[in-house]
């Protein structure tokens, strides 16, 4: 081989040499690049959890079931969690920044002493080392009460007259005054016999009974849908839900003044927003329905 192929040769051999310690240098770049980043996201996870495992979306969900001069709370374990402190407060919004209930151990906790048709609002926190406090859970309400049949109802005869085995019930929030039984059943002084009768909405509106009665108004089957979760009648004030199915007494009526009341819907006398649906309420969970007028529902009258 002469010098000069010689030459040539070691030039590329060196520049595939610095070729491959190029791309080596590259590859290693790289690498740190990546590990930086995982580094920084685990960094970033661990910044949005704060000492006792919380993070910016509650750990927990607490619930409150109202009884007579107490509430029930009931919520999430929260690991490591050494302790836990529940807030109330009579108005809205603020639980978290009223009266503290602190060192709870258990997942669980009765509020007793409350006034009966007071609604109580709640939060929890769970607390770790150092006495370092989670953030909140989603604040819930509920109205603590005592014999619903006697505070909201009383049981009259068709002349009006107090009756404890009387066949309709009067409200004495609204005034109204309503059949205990369903259209088709009869009362026997304790309960209601036989089946109820399911029909359409222009038959429905056909109904009524000696001493005035009548279909009734959207607004006012709403007035006996009662929700067991927040101890609320009404339903809540709303069209909606009373609350979750696992958490709520079905049918969503007291079922002492209303016995056999079908977990379905009942027609109002409220026409739909379409001239061919009318309203209705569900007394499974206690929500306003819009249905076609032509399918069969229960009925129950009032006057």
């Amino acid at each position: 081989m002469s010098l000069g192929q010689s030459s040539v040769s070691l030039r590329k051999a060196s520049f595939w040499l610095v070729s491959i310690f190029s791309v080596l240098i590259l590859i290693a770049c790289d690498d740190s690049s990546s590990s930086s980043s995982d580094d920084s996201d685990t960094s970033e996870d661990a910044d949005s959890t704060d000492e006792n495992g919380s993070s910016d979306e509650s750990l927990f969900s607490l619930t409150a079931l109202p009884g007579d001069s107490e509430v029930t709370l009931s919520w999430d374990s929260v690991p490591d969690a050494n302790s836990y402190t529940l807030y109330f407060s009579t108005v809205e919004g603020t639980a978290d920044e009223g009266t503290s209930i602190p060192d709870i151990t258990e997942t669980s906790y009765t509020h007793t002493g409350r006034s009966n048709t007071t609604t109580y609002y709640y939060v929890v926190r769970s607390v770790g080392d150092g006495g370092v406090e989670s953030d909140p859970s989603e604040e819930v309400s509920a109205t603590p009460h005592g014999d619903i049949i006697s505070e909201r109802y009383e049981a009259i005869d068709p002349n009006g007259d107090l009756n404890p085995d009387g066949e309709l019930i009067r409200d004495l929030a609204t005034g109204l005054e309503w059949q205990r039984c369903s259209l088709g059943q009869t009362w026997n002084g304790s309960s209601c016999n036989g089946d109820r009768s399911t029909i359409q909405w222009d038959d429905a509106t056909d109904q009524t009974a000696s001493g005035g009665f009548r279909l009734p108004t959207k607004d006012e089957l709403r007035t006996i849908v009662y929700c067991s979760d927040t101890g609320n009648f009404d339903s809540n004030g709303t069209d909606e839900l009373c609350g979750s199915f696992l958490n709520i007494d079905s049918p969503t009526v007291i079922q002492a003044a209303f016995p056999s009341t079908e977990r379905g819907i009942y027609w109002s006398a409220t026409v739909g927003e379409n001239e061919l649906d009318a309203f209705g309420y569900n007394f499974n969970q206690g929500n306003v329905v819009e249905n076609r007028k032509s399918n069969f529902y229960s009925v129950r009258l009032v006057r």
